[in-house]
């Protein structure tokens, strides 16, 4: 579901839970949501066991931290951007990473909450700009957070040269465009993401030829936002083909 969905939970861009965390909680439940006792007291299958000892940290999740390891995170970098209006949360507990948001903001990020970001880039992982009508200018500065993998530019005059400006950003992974200037001319920058897994893209002007496009050569991104028919990814997916196959003639 997409997470403008007035039906999408949790609500107001909270993040949800990640499947590991469903996978232990289910089998928590499973085994009647006991308060106490040890967890090798209680039988576990092969699933449910790598899910727990993944969620208590014994074992690498298959989505490990995909970033270098940071001892702590500078206090000064934390005190700066929350002076800039930033609301700052690390990503958790044995992670030294930063969740920073500027939605909560009623007006214009400033060149000031830029530079903020830019000196904290070495620990930024994700970062929400909805609504803050960032420039073209302050966009290129953005392109230098080579860490980040969230990045929220929705509701923001971003449109396709802006968007050139991030392709960049070597580790994106989600990307949400919701209701910005984009066109179809985006489509060769957004499929230059090479880590992009999650896109959003309603309320653009982006076509679902465009959509199904990006479907058919990156497969493995899972484009929310527009609906594309069937017809129209097999459209998609010969034109994809074919190009290919004029390429590989000598």
């Amino acid at each position: 579901m997409d997470e403008h969905h007035k039906e999408f939970m949790p609500a107001e861009g909270k993040k949800p839970l990640s499947e590991n965390q469903v996978k232990t909680l289910a089998w928590w439940i499973k085994l009647g949501a006991p308060t106490q006792g040890k967890v090798v007291a209680n039988t576990l299958n092969k699933a449910d066991k790598k899910s727990v000892a993944q969620q208590l940290g014994l074992v690498a999740a298959d989505n490990a931290w995909p970033l270098p390891k940071h001892p702590s995170i500078p206090a000064k970098v934390i005190v700066d951007l929350q002076q800039q209006g930033f609301l700052v949360k690390t990503i958790a507990q044995n992670v030294h990473y930063l969740d920073v948001d500027y939605s909560s903001n009623l007006h214009s990020i400033s060149d000031e909450a830029i530079s903020a970001l830019l000196d904290g880039k070495e620990y930024i992982a994700y970062l929400n700009l909805i609504n803050s009508n960032i420039s073209a200018q302050q966009l290129t500065r953005i392109g230098q957070l080579h860490h980040l993998l969230r990045l929220r530019l929705d509701k923001t005059p971003v449109d396709d040269t802006g968007l050139q400006d991030l392709t960049a950003l070597p580790n994106l992974q989600y990307l949400n465009l919701y209701s910005t200037q984009i066109t179809d001319t985006a489509v060769e920058a957004l499929l230059s993401f090479k880590q992009l897994r999650q896109l959003y893209v309603g309320q653009t002007a982006l076509t679902n030829e465009a959509i199904t496009e990006i479907s058919a050569v990156r497969p493995e991104i899972r484009v929310f936002g527009l609906t594309s028919k069937m017809k129209d990814f097999q459209a998609a997916t010969q034109k994809v083909l074919k190009n290919q196959a004029k390429q590989a003639k000598p």
